[in-house]
């Protein structure tokens, strides 16, 4: 019996350690971060088409406004959200669903939100999945950051700058081959119809 618990317990842990990051990244003295950083040049892993693919994003929450900028008021950064990625080439625009891929988060616990991470702590989001599309592509990492006046006031920002190229060619039959099953209800139809 209790082979079959310890059986079972190893099976849901690592369930749950799939699709997490691991908040290990070594910010030396810095006070706040994100890695990659495209400031300094660093962007996503390169990926293929129809390939399993993961990335991660390391974040270092600053604990007041004024380690971000001398010149800014030394408020204190209550939190910071990762909203969602977006992905974009030229007037197309993808949800990370969209194009294969989901962001997860894991902030050690410290909210509920596991895409929260509190000032002054660190954390990370995992970039996941197999891309649907191939080409290059502009990543942006929507945030809300909530600096404390009296009550926490949330702060839009976005981390931009970042590319995603995923490799390989999509052929005609994969266009093709998934036409040939399209059902439409109900058939016939006259004014509307569900495809």
């Amino acid at each position: 019996m209790k082979k079959h618990l310890l059986f079972i317990s190893s099976l849901i842990i690592s369930f749950i350690s799939i699709g997490q990051c691991t908040d290990d990244f070594d910010w030396g003295d810095a006070e706040y971060g994100v890695s990659p950083d495209p400031e300094v040049g660093e962007t996503f892993d390169d990926a293929e088409l129809d390939v399993p693919y993961e990335d991660t994003i390391h974040i270092l929450v600053p604990q007041s406004a004024s380690d971000i900028d001398a010149t800014y008021p030394a408020l204190p950064i209550d939190s910071a959200v990762l909203n969602s990625i977006i992905i974009t080439q030229g007037e197309n625009s993808y949800t990370p669903a969209e194009f294969g891929l989901e962001l997860t988060c894991n902030n050690g616990g410290s909210s509920v939100n596991p895409c929260t991470f509190l000032g002054g702590q660190s954390g990370c989001g995992l970039l996941s999945g197999t891309p649907l599309i191939p080409g290059e592509f502009n990543v942006s990492i929507e945030a809300t950051v909530y600096v404390t006046i009296v009550v926490p006031f949330p702060y839009e920002f976005n981390y931009e700058g970042y590319t995603l190229t995923v490799a390989g060619e999509v052929s005609v039959n994969d266009i093709v081959e998934p036409l040939s099953e399209v059902r439409i209800t109900p058939n016939p139809f006259s004014s509307k119809a569900l495809i």
